[in-house]
């Protein structure tokens, strides 16, 4: 996803020296891309812990030589799109008049910088409250009003064995793994689609060295006859790069994978993809551009995805419904397909349903909540309060400020905690209470002043959803 970052940011700063840090896992995909100056390897592998329990100071002395190599240049604008706190340490110690992402801020302190990454760091209850890809949110950070949309470029793409795939037929790539347990599709699923669909179109699969175990546990779901008489299936899991695997996906015809980085990769190759979404939320996390197609039996995402176990809405999306789709164009009832797309009002990513209709998740803006208590504002009066439990927060904030007591701050504590009750499912209020934990604790009075702030920017922000959502009704 991040290469859909990359060139937007290229094609909103079009003369910008762009630097970019990676993990070694997928330096592949950046090293020799048209629009990067300087590939920068993470020493991941000598990082063997990037949680804040880490003494700052101890990350310091095993990345010293990559931070010293870096530090020689100043840049405008950093970006950090990583959610590690030793990287988000490398983030703190570049040099740019601006920062965005989760940053190292000094003295063991990280925040986020910017409210849209506030979003990505706000994992409420309820992961509905947010409308928006991370490609978009991503991209709202330095692009402000009118997104426009973004495809993504590789580096040049390599050849391929002429054995790894047909060269004068169309064929579906398979991609049959996944690092997580829960985005996994059952083998034995696999095995019947296999089945049905080489009989109209050659298959390729394509997956790592680690994942070799899935394609022999695929082959005791089979016939035993079934290699000797199907000539047009070719594996090369385990036989190709990251970048081998993109020219695959790139000559198919079609993709069919689970939420994975082939997936993405479809995305950014621009080939017709089928990703199938159990635990995983398509809305934030599906493949980025038109024409895609996701498979979804289940629209409720789980606070916690269960990643060591078989997904159920995974086991309830049967191999016929996929087929069918494919050679028939037909869709089942009892399965939710949604397709990709750009809408040029709001500039943003949409999943559209068989009528045209939005994915739930997307159909209300931020926390938009279904019940009327659960919203801070309705209509009362003819206009808009604020709830009485909002107001008690900042009226203790506001006493504080004037009078800093024991007492007043565990009023301001008691309401605190009431006005997170009511707020738990909201991703923008979660957003605000991450934002606070960024907020310096060594001067109280600077503290409360900024609080007090970035508390009526979450109200204008409700606000503006609010409003918003009733213009929709009416419309």
């Amino acid at each position: 996803m991040s290469l859909f970052v990359l060139e937007a940011v290229k094609k909103k700063y079009p003369d910008s020296q762009i630097d970019f840090i990676v993990h070694p896992e997928s330096a592949v995909l950046v090293k020799g891309h048209p629009s990067i100056h300087q590939v920068y390897i993470v020493p991941s592998d000598q990082v063997k812990s990037s949680s804040p329990d880490r003494e700052v100071s101890e990350l310091l002395e095993v990345m010293e030589d990559f931070i010293e190599g870096m530090m020689t240049t100043h840049y405008q604008l950093s970006l950090n799109l990583n959610q590690e706190y030793f990287c988000a340490l490398i983030h703190g110690l570049i040099s740019s008049d601006k920062k965005i992402g989760f940053t190292f801020s000094g003295n063991n302190h990280f925040q986020v910088e910017h409210r849209m990454m506030e979003h990505l760091f706000a994992i409420p209850v309820d992961r509905s409250r947010n409308p928006f890809h991370v490609v978009d949110v991503f991209k709202q950070t330095f692009w402000g009003e009118g997104i426009p949309p973004s495809c993504a470029k590789l580096p040049p793409l390599p050849d391929v064995d002429k054995g790894m795939y047909p060269h004068d037929l169309q064929f579906i790539v398979f991609q049959i793994g996944s690092a997580w347990m829960g985005k996994r599709w059952p083998l034995k699923y696999w095995a019947v689609l296999l089945q049905s669909l080489s009989q109209h179109f050659p298959i390729v699969f394509v997956g790592s060295t680690e994942e070799l175990k899935l394609w022999n546990d695929l082959i005791t779901c089979l016939p035993s006859n079934f290699f000797r008489e199907k000539k047009n299936v070719y594996n090369a899991m385990g036989k190709t790069t990251l970048l081998e695997s993109a020219t695959l996906i790139k000559k198919a015809k079609l993709l069919i994978t689970g939420d994975t980085v082939a997936m993405h990769l479809g995305a950014v190759c621009q080939t017709k993809t089928i990703a199938l979404f159990g635990a995983s939320n398509p809305v934030e996390t599906g493949p980025y551009g038109e024409g895609h197609f996701v498979f979804q039996t289940s629209i409720e995402v789980k606070e916690q995805l269960p990643l060591g176990v078989t997904s159920e809405g995974l086991e309830k999306i049967k191999p016929h419904y996929i087929s069918d789709f494919v050679l028939k164009g037909f869709c089942p009832s009892d399965v939710s397909i949604w397709e990709t797309g750009w809408n040029k009002e709001t500039c943003r990513w949409e999943l559209k349903g068989k009528e045209g209709e939005l994915h739930p998740f997307q159909k209300e803006n931020i926390n938009i909540c279904e019940k009327e208590g659960d919203c801070f504002f309705s209509e009362a009066n003819k206009g808009l309060r604020i709830n009485k439990i909002l107001q008690e927060v900042i009226s203790h904030i506001e006493n504080c400020m004037i009078n800093l007591t024991s007492e007043n701050l565990f009023q301001l504590q008691e309401a605190d905690r009431q006005w997170a009750e009511i707020t738990s499912k909201s991703l923008l209020w979660e957003a605000y209470r991450i934002a606070l934990n960024g907020l310096p604790m060594d001067n109280l009075q600077l503290y409360l002043r900024k609080r007090k702030e970035r508390l009526w920017q979450a109200v204008e922000e409700e606000k503006a959803s609010y409003q918003a959502a009733i213009s929709l009704e009416k419309d």
